[in-house]
């Protein structure tokens, strides 16, 4: 495991593969230490009782009399390990080699892997740190085109809802003014019958009342409410309209 120093800086270290030597160099781990000599016997001592991956292997491989050694394959500076371990791991996957690595237990981080190694060997690209960021980038994109569709879905609701209230506003609109139209030409249609009436209510020699509502009474023939809207008077009836209550209420 790489080591800090007090300011930030790493002890420097290596890369290193456990393999089986033989006619070829058979790799089954990639890691990295600031010390490599500690480290493989840390690996000894945790293959009598470890059940990661790495360590049922190497028992498997003491148990079938097979020797396996730690081989050197890079070394880093004080800037640290950075991604050149993760480097390896996709290398050797990409030769066809079978590793043990495991992440914190995790069972499940090789087959990842192993999935990144296939698709950074169809992309023709061999830095790991180089992939995850073209791989961030496109995971931003899409999320990038999902709030875009989003937007866009609240912004053409949104238009959609204005035009309905605007239709609305111009229903309503439409019908406030046809109700002022017909309105208007029942008024007329009122005054024009009025004026009619009190034309022939004039030729035939009565007077138009002071009063509209009165009027409006004696020309429906009305001429108890005529009388009541004039105060009940039968004097005032007869100067009203130019005849008596009684000769009005005998036609």
């Amino acid at each position: 495991m790489a080591k800090r120093n007090n300011d930030g800086t790493f002890v420097p270290g290596v890369i290193y593969e456990l393999g089986v030597a033989g006619d070829n160099w058979v790799p089954f781990y990639v890691g990295e230490s600031h010390d490599a000599n500690c480290r493989i016997n840390g690996h000894i001592s945790a293959t009598k009782k470890s059940q990661t991956d790495v360590y049922i292997h190497t028992r498997s491989l003491d148990a079938a009399g097979i020797a396996w050694v730690l081989k050197v394959i890079d070394n880093y500076g004080i800037e640290g390990p950075t991604d050149k371990e993760h480097d390896h791991i996709i290398r050797n996957i990409n030769l066809g080699f079978k590793l043990k690595n495991m992440k914190k237990g995790n069972q499940h981080w090789m087959e990842q892997m192993e999935r990144d190694a296939a698709d950074m060997k169809k992309l023709g690209m061999t830095s790991y740190s180089g992939y995850k960021k073209y791989v961030k980038i496109l995971e931003d994109a899409e999320r990038q085109k999902r709030l875009d569709e989003r937007h866009a879905r609240w912004a053409k609701e949104a238009a959609e809802k204005k035009r309905k209230q605007l239709l609305k506003r111009a229903a309503e609109f439409r019908a406030q003014d046809l109700a002022k139209q017909a309105a208007k030409e029942r008024e007329a249609m009122l005054i024009a019958r009025v004026k009619q009436t009190n034309s022939y209510q004039l030729a035939a020699g009565y007077k138009i009342s002071s009063d509209p509502k009165a009027q409006e009474a004696f020309n429906k023939g009305r001429y108890d409410i005529a009388l009541n809207q004039l105060g009940g008077s039968r004097r005032r009836f007869e100067d009203e309209f130019g005849i008596s209550y009684y000769e009005a209420m005998s036609k």
